[in-house]
């Protein structure tokens, strides 16, 4: 169950603030938020409710800026628990808000901590709130005490003996120590906390310090040395060693009473046992630690098993794709239709591979969005283009309704697209020879919407359709409908969850409305509030090259290239194929051996595996960079990990380009020609 959060958000752009609430959402809190940016709606927020925590940007409108927030807010709540989010503050700033009274500052862009901030925050107000009652507590009977004392009335015994049970009830013990004579005296409550036999005499100043740890005992030694010097107050945690061996947490505080001449003569304190609180916070502690591990063991298994699964995969299709381009030799007719089978096979595979891979990141909270300005028109036309085939195969029209100059919006173009290809390659699989499917776009703004405006994609077909009963199960991973031994459609039922999960991450949603023996149509909505206007395009653009160019001929040598991979199957694959577009290959088999051929025989072009034996693919790619005279060779990397981030830590080595298998053969050696 998700933890309700009211958050007050101090910040001007409204793009800032959703990143926040949506990392916020993401970490398991169910954010109750309100935006503000002025000074006087701060104020009012802060009257006007209760808060959990406040969120800051550090510049503000109207030369209103954090330290000014953070001022109002300490005036109408000190306790309240304040973080700076920012993309500009410096660190000199950053140290003078933290001295001022900020808990904590994070930097925009990077918010993977947010979440661990503001549970310590939240976790740090309730302790604190807890001190402080107890604090309280204590002054407001130590003042009935005082009070009791200066009147010297007869029912003097009778104050103390109410003390003591106020005491018990609320679980804190008092002490008292004379600074001169060391003499200690302990009220009855501690003699339970240290399980210590209430019969016994009360333990002395110096069996005290044996009820600590080494460590928690020079610190608390240390507390109160100073503030017998300069008399101030002191709070802290302590761990005790109880007189049965068991281990328990105290939360201790003192303060310094001076006589009348101003000589600190006593200490005064409480102690409050606080093992339950202390126990649970090390358990949690634990289990974070022990779900981290789990989720770095994931991730593990998710790179391994995405190299293990893409490698043969990689064989398959380059293999197929070389024998179709006749790179084996002549094929007939008859086989390059069985060739099209096994490449349509093995591209299916692949897909499956990705959606696995994808519910995985994404329910682990890995996939992060690549956001830019898209249009919504091109969006759309590629989409179609993708399925158009698989429409013509079953006779099925497309119809378009995409209104011309709809604005650019703010999303992940691929991820948006994958939503789109997902929704109608189900309408095209569950409509029979002859329908229909339609794509319609439509802009939704106005009061039942609220401040904000949508754009709501409609994928409308005229097939099977879905019974009510069975729309509910639809968005869950790994549920088919159809799931019987017949049954008709193939399929992972992972599409419609990965739908469902890349809308959440971009604050969106999607719906289903569907009739059976009519047809269905899923529904998809994106905030567009960040939309922007498209930006004019030219009227032409040159056509991409389609296929490769012939290696000029010329006297020299054709080009050398160095193949830096350890499987013998994708070496036997890739080998071939470039030998037979005129390259000549050297291979090697390990990170060391690809740096001494790429010293000993200058290859024109280096193919660099990440993952292989002795040295990785990285390391060597760097090792080769760091010879002035490799320093312009063109390195491609090649990995079958196809991990989020694998790209830039690629390119972060020095490679100049990157593939991830299964490789298109055709694609590598268009890229091959580019760099050379």
């Amino acid at each position: 169950m998700s933890e309700t959060l009211n958050a007050l958000l101090i910040e001007d752009s409204e793009d800032d603030a959703l990143l926040t609430l949506r990392e916020l959402k993401r970490g398991g809190f169910n954010v109750v938020w309100e935006r503000v940016e002025t000074a006087a709606t701060v104020r009012d927020a802060l009257l006007r409710r209760t808060w959990d925590i406040v969120l800051s940007d550090y510049n503000l409108p109207a030369s209103f800026n954090a330290p000014m927030a953070l001022e109002i807010v300490k005036q109408i709540n000190p306790n309240l628990p304040f973080i700076v989010i920012s993309g500009t503050i410096g660190e000199a700033s950053a140290v003078e808000l933290m001295r001022q009274g900020a808990n904590d500052y994070l930097m925009k862009g990077s918010l993977t901590r947010l979440t661990e901030v503001v549970r310590r925050e939240l976790r740090e107000a309730e302790i604190r709130l807890e001190r402080k009652q107890s604090v309280e507590m204590l002054r407001q009977l130590n003042e009935t005490l005082e009070e009791k004392v200066q009147a010297r009335t007869a029912d003097l015994k009778s104050s103390e003996s109410r003390l003591r049970e106020a005491q018990q009830i609320a679980h804190l013990g008092s002490w008292e120590l004379d600074v001169q004579t060391r003499e200690n005296s302990w009220s009855s409550e501690i003699f339970r906390i240290f399980k210590l036999d209430p019969d016994c005499p009360e333990p002395n100043y110096e069996e005290l310090l044996t009820y600590f740890p080494t460590d928690d005992r020079k610190r608390f030694l240390h507390l109160i040395d100073r503030t017998i010097q300069i008399g101030e107050t002191f709070e802290t945690d302590l761990q005790i060693i109880r007189t049965d061996g068991s281990l328990g947490y105290i939360f201790v505080k003192a303060e310094a009473i001076a006589n009348e001449g101003g000589q600190i003569t006593r200490l005064f304190g409480i102690i409050m046992d606080i093992s339950d609180r202390k126990l649970a916070e090390l358990q949690l502690q634990h289990t974070n630690e022990e779900l981290m591990r789990a989720t770095r063991l994931k991730d593990e298994f998710l790179a391994s098993m995405s190299h293990e699964l893409r490698t043969p995969l990689n064989v398959i299709l380059g293999m197929t794709e070389g024998l179709q381009d006749g790179v084996f030799g002549a094929v007939s007719d008859r086989q390059i239709k069985a060739l099209k089978t096994v490449e349509n096979s093995g591209h299916h595979l692949l897909s499956l591979i990705n959606d696995i891979l994808d519910v995985a990141k994404i329910e682990s909270g890995q996939m992060i969005l690549d956001l830019s300005a898209t249009s919504v028109q091109n969006l759309c036309k590629s989409s179609i283009i993708f399925i158009s085939q698989q429409a013509q195969r079953k006779q099925i029209r497309i119809i378009e309704q995409i209104p011309q100059n709809l604005p650019d919006i703010i999303l992940d173009e691929r991820r948006i697209r994958q939503v789109l290809i997902n929704l109608l390659n189900n309408a095209i699989k569950f409509t029979d020879v002859g329908g229909s499917i339609t794509l319609a776009v439509s802009l939704l703004s106005g009061e039942e919407y609220g401040e904000k405006s949508f754009l709501r994609f409609a994928v409308q077909d005229t097939g099977i359709g879905i019974a009510p009963e069975n729309i509910k199960k639809l968005f869950q991973p790994f549920i088919q409908i159809d799931s019987a031994l017949n049954r008709k459609f193939e399929g992972t039922g992972l599409g419609l969850a990965l739908v469902k999960r890349i809308m959440e991450l971009h604050e969106g949603s999607v719906s289903l409305t569907s009739e059976l023996g009519v047809g269905s149509c899923f529904t998809i909505e994106l905030p567009c509030g960040n939309a922007v206007l498209p930006t004019p395009k030219p009227e032409s653009q040159p056509s991409p090259v389609s296929h490769l160019q012939p290696i000029p001929s010329t006297p020299l040598a054709p080009p050398l290239l160095l193949l830096a991979e350890d499987n013998e199957a994708n070496i036997a694959t890739i080998s071939s194929y470039l030998g037979a577009k005129g390259y000549r290959i050297i291979v090697a088999k390990d990170g060391q051996e690809a740096i001494a051929l790429a010293k000993s025989d200058h290859p024109d072009l280096i193919l660099m595996d990440v993952q292989m034996p002795v040295m990785d693919g990285l390391e060597a790619t760097r090792q080769i960079r760091l010879d002035p005279i490799f320093a312009n060779i063109p390195i491609i990397a090649l990995t079958a990990l196809a991990m989020e981030g694998d790209r830039d830590r690629c390119l972060a080595a020095g490679a100049n380009e990157y593939i991830s298998k299964p490789i298109k053969l055709k694609q590598l050696a268009l890229l091959i020609q580019e760099l050379l």
